[in-house]
């Protein structure tokens, strides 16, 4: 018995040792760093050697270390997205601020998590494939190893593995729409038909009760999002819509897509120089920011908003929450928060000027973000988190 058990090791141990170069390429094409990949490598064959006792069927075991390692990766991404959050919390230091969000913007950690978590879900659908399907794909589109390559591997034809990945693909994408449809059309996996609401993993900011529904038209660059509380209870078109000449392409899921749009209207808006006045991208011309209905709203409400004269052309209207909420101080507060609500806005002075002051509190902690704007310039004066 003791024998056999010591030969068992040794066979494992073999086998690590052999596994360990295409984990490692394996762990380089998740991180996308050398240097990583080697500590995950490792940290991977040292949780196999210490689970060796689930690793019944030995000449599976590149598959068992394959997800071994794609969970290690994981949670490496994980601590990094949270050692980034951390590093860029906000804090009262004068003068460094602007540089401090405008890092928070280049990592861009909404597209990183949305990945991480697409990952989450490609994995649940494929633990409802056949074994020797669920490696197939893996082998070829995650560990990228050549038809021909898994042809000679398997003694079998090219042409044969070819089938066998299409039949892969097929019954992967039959159990995205079948078993977890909600989540591939959040995703971006599956398209959402022209009169199909979806819910979204993102929460309402105005109500923070319920996730928004979506509707998302890739080939249009159109992205339209309402909370079902909030547009059924106002009897308006309480919805977030935009659509875009360009600015979406390559984005599939819902949040990624909110959030190209909202830097794309803090760009706009407030990297121009001027708080005052934007740029009309049709004809060039600066025109002021006005306060009012703006001419193309159906909805009598106040808002923010550009007006070309030259063009008769509007740009966008925003509501000083709408406005608050492309800043990046806001965006990182909601990032850290994801379930949050809006405070009302209140009139107040700042500086003996007439401000309005806006916020967001978070569901689970009562945190808030305070944000004043000059009623009289449009400029942020400050934020605030309590």
């Amino acid at each position: 018995m003791t024998s056999t058990i010591a030969e068992h090791k040794k066979t494992f141990e073999s086998l690590l040792a052999n596994e360990r170069p295409k984990l490692l390429r394996f762990c380089i094409h998740l991180t996308h760093s050398s240097q990583a990949a080697e500590d995950l490598t490792q940290e991977a064959l040292l949780t196999a050697w210490r689970q060796r006792e689930k690793a019944t069927d030995l000449n599976g075991i590149s598959y068992w270390l394959t997800a071994i390692a794609r969970n290690v990766c994981r949670n490496w991404k994980r601590r990094q997205a949270r050692e980034s959050k951390h590093s860029l919390q906000f804090e009262h230091h004068d003068g460094d601020e602007e540089a401090k969000w405008e890092l928070a913007d280049e990592v861009d950690l909404d597209v990183e998590l949305e990945r991480d978590e697409l990952i989450t879900l490609l994995d649940r659908a494929m633990d409802l494939l056949p074994p020797e399907t669920r490696g197939l794909l893996i082998q070829h589109y995650v560990e990228e190893l050549p038809q021909a390559e898994l042809a000679a591997q398997m003694g079998l034809k090219t042409s044969t593995v070819g089938v066998r990945l299409h039949r892969g693909k097929l019954a992967l994408r039959k159990a995205l729409f079948s078993d977890f449809r909600d989540d591939a059309v959040a995703y971006g996996l599956v398209n959402p038909s022209e009169v199909t609401w979806t819910e979204t993993r993102i929460w309402c900011v105005r109500c923070g009760q319920h996730r928004l529904q979506g509707q998302f038209h890739h080939a249009k660059n159109f992205l339209h999002l309402r909370c079902p509380k909030c547009y059924r209870s106002s009897g308006k078109d309480e919805s977030i819509t935009r659509s875009f000449s360009t600015g979406l392409e390559g984005v599939k899921a819902f949040k990624p897509a909110y959030s190209r749009i909202l830097k794309w209207s803090y760009h706009y808006h407030f990297e121009n120089g001027n708080p005052r006045s934007v740029t009309c991208y049709l004809c060039g011309r600066t025109n002021p920011l006005r306060f009012g209905i703006a001419p193309w709203e159906q909805q009598q409400l106040n808002s923010v908003y550009d007006w070309c004269d030259r063009c008769n052309h509007g740009n966008e209207s925003n509501s000083w929450h709408s406005r608050a909420l492309s800043l990046p101080q806001v965006r990182q507060f909601w990032r850290n928060h994801p379930r949050m609500a809006e405070i009302p806005e209140r009139y107040v002075e700042v500086a003996n000027a007439p401000s309005i002051l806006v916020g967001y509190e978070s569901r689970t902690d009562r945190s808030k973000i305070e944000i004043a704007f000059s009623q009289n310039t449009f400029e942020n004066i400050f934020v605030n988190v309590i």
